[in-house]
């Protein structure tokens, strides 16, 4: 959560904010012009991809109060399954998390396009399924 420094009454906060339907984890933001008292619907922050995963989110205010930062994980995640996916020989895991920001100079009404402060190394383990044996890390 972060207080606007020219108006402290105004509030921007972030969160999850997990949807059954499609099983994703996005990260959205609320408003409050009155020190919390009632919150705004929630507004969804875009991501990368739409199979995106947001976590960790943090907000700060500018200095002099004329935009909302939001920064969050963008986690990207797959799996590459060799043989019955009931019973696998190996399965791949792959996964790239980059760190977003995200601003707003109407607190939190609308969001920029997220810019990648922090572009993550992507990575994968392959493990044998039947022995547990990590085969390799990428």
């Amino acid at each position: 959560m972060a207080a606007d420094p020219r108006e402290p009454d105004v509030l921007v906060a972030g969160s999850h904010s997990f949807d059954p339907v499609t099983q994703i984890n996005r990260c959205v933001a609320f408003r409050s012009r009155d020190a919390g008292s009632s919150w705004s619907a929630p507004v969804a922050l875009r991501q990368l991809t739409p199979e995106s995963f947001c976590s960790d989110p943090v907000l700060a205010y500018a200095p002099d109060g004329r935009r909302v930062y939001y920064a969050f994980m963008d986690i990207k995640l797959s799996e590459s399954v060799v043989g019955d996916p009931e019973n696998p020989e190996t399965i791949t895991f792959s996964s790239d998390f980059d760190i977003l920001v995200s601003r707003s100079s109407d607190d939190g009404r609308h969001w920029s396009r997220p810019v990648v402060g922090l572009d993550g190394d992507p990575f994968s383990v392959t493990t044998d399924f039947q022995t547990g044996e990590e085969l390799a890390l990428d």
